[in-house]
């Protein structure tokens, strides 16, 4: 019977351990090791290395501690009624694509144009069916540099 422990003796668990020491995601570690994140997790997990937490997570804007990272659940565990609101924006868009009354199209509204299926983007959730059609990556960059999450660290206005 072949031996398991070690499948890809090409890897360097010492690098790896040192690339997530480093602040390297898993997803940076994998690609630059050519496997997969499942492998890095494991070898880390063997090596006794601490990993970043699993899940999504919010960048919080500069003025609420800079480029810190919180669990998306957290947040929503902290502010119900904003996640009640947007939760209530995306089912709204969810239903009006569904009955033709908003159509998804298939490039991005921004400069990329990109071919792809853009999300919804809400610049106010008052206003549920007021949205731009970004790609992933334009939606990361549009939340980033105009947070709407800002807006309901206090209580929602009335």
């Amino acid at each position: 019977m072949p031996n398991r422990t070690n499948r890809r003796p090409d890897i360097d668990n010492d690098v790896m351990a040192t690339m997530i020491r480093s602040g390297s995601t898993l997803e940076q570690v994998a690609i630059f090791m050519r496997c997969t994140t499942a492998t890095v997790r494991l070898r880390m997990l063997k090596l006794g290395v601490i990993l970043p937490p699993r899940g999504r997570t919010k960048r919080y804007p500069l003025r609420y501690g800079g480029d810190r990272q919180v669990p998306v659940k957290a947040w929503r565990k902290r502010h119900p009624e904003a996640t009640r609101v947007m939760q209530r924006a995306r089912h709204l868009v969810r239903q009006a694509i569904i009955k033709g009354d908003l159509v998804r199209p298939e490039t991005c509204e921004n400069d990329c144009g990109a071919v792809t299926r853009p999300q919804a983007a809400h610049h106010d959730y008052d206003r549920p069916l007021d949205v731009r059609w970004l790609c992933h990556a334009c939606h990361a960059i549009w939340d980033h540099d105009e947070p709407k999450t800002a807006a309901y660290d206090g209580p929602l206005p009335s």
